[in-house]
This record gives structure tokens, C-alpha cells and sequence, in this order.
């Protein structure tokens, strides 16, 4: 008897469906990595940038679960292309602003794209892919897709430095243009092949979703501890993420030009670590490489704060993007397995948007940790509760689903 062949790791849809989120996201990339620095430069204070990511932050918590319901009802590729029109409009109006409040308003709109993109991303690869070699895909998509970590903030840094702001961020809304373009044509002609689950959207469709996702989480097991874990991760980057590019500037001295190079060795780091990290999480279980995710993350923070050069501190950038590429295979692929098919959207943007509320304070705490002590706190509590989260990780994630046939 012929044994039945493998399915494809990528097959086409998946690889058209990457290199448009390559071009989207080296565009939003390049405007994200600069951002505080922008903000700074229309006349924001750090206490000013902190909270408007905090004030940005609600947007996304709002939509997000709309987003994904709306990706298990109409489609990932769909919902994709709609909130690609509205990330299109914020970067046009973010390019226009005259001040750091314009700008709030700009990115605030921005976020339709990121409300649709964040649930429907991990719940298309799940559905290209078999339950046995989704950490693998998952893996090895997001090491095509972080190419994006590579490639923007080294594009941004030298376009900002030799250009300004204004230009740099006006080459990136056209090659999200592009971006927008072809996500709108793969939602019109891949309609047969990816699809919803064929309803029509409405309030109690929602509703009904909503309640079911919820009860999954509550009734305790492996979806409650993911969530708990993963709000660790959540809170403990938010304080200091958004203080990033201002640290590197202002503590350690850094110029914008060498601020894209680290941008682009954690890119480096994160795109060389998930490959692997995929590979062990369909071997030994996710649970491994979630803990090791958190370990290198906290030993890239303790030595953040104590460099002192363009080396050390781009050493600890690699070791950063190492520490996140190993761990986010491993997530998505343990939510996928743990969740129904038709409602991986919902359950997506569910995490994500929990997620939100709980670490909603914590970029206007990280800032306010720097001004009122001193600029290193934030980031040494951000490593520290990387450790409690790799303890949380290895203590409470050992249950796996059992591998099924898609």
C-alpha cells in the first residue's frame, strides 16, 4: 500500500498570504520601531508618549474581539483586507500631523488594522497547516515573517537620520499601499479557498461566541493558565517596550542609525530562534519552549541595563528577539490545539483583548517608573516577571492535547 504523502509545510495560498504580511509589516515596522522618537519630535514628553499608548491601547481592546469574530464569520483574509484600509488611513493621517495630539487620533485609527490582523494572522496558519506540524509552520512562518525585524528598523533608522521623520514615514504608507492592494485581491480571488464559516456577522452571533469563549477560559485547564501566563508576558513587556528606542537614545547614547541596527539584531534573533523553537514544541511539548522563551528574555533585560556600548547593547537586543521567536510558536500552536476550529478568531482576539485590559496601565507606569526613580526600573521589572513567567509556564502548562487529524 503507497503510504499517504505529507501535506505541504507551506503551501501557496500560505506563502502569498506572508509576503503580503512581510510588506505590510515592514512598512508599519519602520513607522512603529521610530514612533516614541516621532512623538518626541511633534513636542511629546515621555510622560506624554506613555500615556499615549496607553490612550491608543483602548481602541484596540475595543475591536479586537469584534475582529475576530468577524474572521471566523466572513473569513481571515477578508477581515484582513478591511482593517488593511483603515491602518492605510492612520498612516496617511499620522504622515499629516501637526502635533503629538494629531497623532494620537492617527494611530488610535491605525489600530483597525492591528484588530483585524492579530486574530485572523494565527488562525489562518492553523488552518494551512496539520495539528502534528503546527509548531513547525507556525515556526517557520514567523521566521518568514520576521525578516520584517530585519529589514525595517535598519530602513527606518537610515531614512530617518538622512531624510527626517515626515519622509520616512511617508515611504512607508506607500509600500503599506502596496500591501493594502494585495490583500485586497487575495480577499476577492481566495474566497473558494479560505472562507468563514459562511453566517452573516451579528450582535448575537457575537454574543453567543463571546459567552462560549469565555466559558472555555473560566472552566479552568490549559486555556485559564495560558491566559494567565501569557498576561505575565503582557504586562511585563509593556513597561518598557515603548521606552525603548528613548533608553537607547538617551542612556545609552545611541544614535537613530544605531538604534535601527539593534532593532534589526533583535529582528535577527527572533527570525533565527523560531524555526527551532517550532521543531521542539511538536518534539518535547510547548510547555519547554515557553519557559526557555521567558528565561532568555530575563537575561536579556539584566544585561540591557548594564551595557554600556553599541556591542553589548545589541547583544542584549539579539538575546531579546531570541527569547520572544522561542516562545511564540509555542503559544500560538498550544491556543490553536485548545480551541474549536471555526472559533480560533474569537478565541485569538478574546486572549488578546484580556490581555489588553490587564497591561492597559503599564506603559504610563513604565514611564512614570523613569521619571520619578530612575530609567533602569522599568526594564529590570520587566526581566524579573520574565522568571515568574517561565516558573508559571513550566508549573502549569504540562497538560498537551492530544494530536487529532485535521
Amino acid at each position: 500500500m503507497t503510504p499517504q504523502a505529507k501535506p505541504m509545510l507551506l503551501p501557496p495560498i500560505l506563502r502569498l498570504f506572508l509576503f503580503s504580511m512581510v510588506l505590510a509589516n515592514i512598512a508599519g515596522g519602520m513607522i512603529w520601531f521610530l514612533l516614541p522618537l516621532y512623538l518626541a519630535d511633534l513636542g511629546a514628553s515621555v510622560t506624554q508618549i506613555g500615556l499615549t499608548f496607553t490612550i491608543t491601547g483602548f481602541v484596540l481592546l475595543a475591536l479586537q474581539i469584534f475582529g475576530g469574530y468577524l474572521s471566523d464569520t466572513i473569513g481571515r483574509l477578508q477581515t484582513i483586507a478591511i482593517g488593511s484600509v483603515g491602518g492605510l488611513l492612520g498612516d496617511i493621517l499620522l504622515l499629516l500631523a501637526p502635533g503629538w495630539g494629531w497623532a494620537v487620533v492617527a494611530i488610535a485609527i491605525s489600530e483597525v488594522s492591528a484588530a483585524a490582523v492579530v486574530p485572523s494572522f494565527p488562525s489562518f496558519i492553523a488552518e494551512q497547516s496539520t495539528e502534528e506540524q503546527r509548531g513547525r509552520v507556525f515556526g517557520i512562518s514567523e521566521s518568514i515573517y520576521m525578516v520584517v525585524n530585519v529589514i525595517a528598523p535598519l530602513l527606518a533608522g537610515f531614512l530617518a537620520s538622512s531624510l527626517g521623520f515626515k519622509a520616512m514615514i511617508g515611504i512607508a504608507t506607500f509600500i503599506y499601499a502596496i500591501a493594502v492592494v494585495l490583500r485586497i485581491w487575495m480577499a476577492r480571488n481566495a474566497q473558494q479557498t479560505v472562507d468563514g464559516n459562511g453566517g452573516k456577522p451579528s450582535f448575537s452571533g457575537l454574543r453567543q461566541q463571546l459567552f462560549t469563549t469565555f466559558g472555555l477560559i473560566t472552566a479552568g485547564g490549559l486555556l485559564l493558565w495560558l491566559l494567565v501566563t501569557d498576561g505575565v508576558r503582557d504586562i511585563s513587556m509593556r513597561l518598557s517596550s515603548e521606552l525603548v528606542p528613548l533608553y537607547l537614545e538617551q542612556v545609552g547614547g545611541l544614535s537613530i542609525q544605531n538604534i535601527g541596527v539593534l532593532g534589526a539584531l533583535f529582528g535577527l534573533g527572533w527570525m533565527l530562534s523560531t524555526i527551532p523553537s517550532g521543531w521542539a514544541a511538536d518534539r518535547f511539548g510547548e510547555r519547554r519552549s515557553i519557559a526557555a522563551g521567558f528565561f532568555v528574555q530575563f537575561v536579556s533585560f539584566m544585561l540591557l541595563v548594564n551595557a554600556d556600548s553599541l556591542w553589548s547593547f545589541g547583544f542584549a537586543w539579539f538575546l531579546f528577539g531570541a527569547g520572544v521567536g522561542t516562545m511564540n510558536p509555542a503559544f500560538q500552536s498550544l491556543v490553536s490545539k485548545a480551541v474549536p476550529a471555526n472559533m480560533r478568531g474569537m478565541a485569538y482576539g478574546f486572549f488578546q483583548t484580556s490581555l489588553g485590559f490587564l497591561s492597559l496601565p503599564a506603559p504610563f507606569i513604565g514611564a512614570q517608573l523613569w521619571e520619578r526613580f530612575n530609567p533602569q526600573l522599568p526594564f529590570i521589572l520587566t526581566g524579573l516577571l520574565a522568571l515568574v513567567g517561565m516558573v508559571l509556564a513550566w508549573l502549569t502548562l504540562r497538560t498537551r492535547p492530544s494530536a487529532s487529524k485535521e
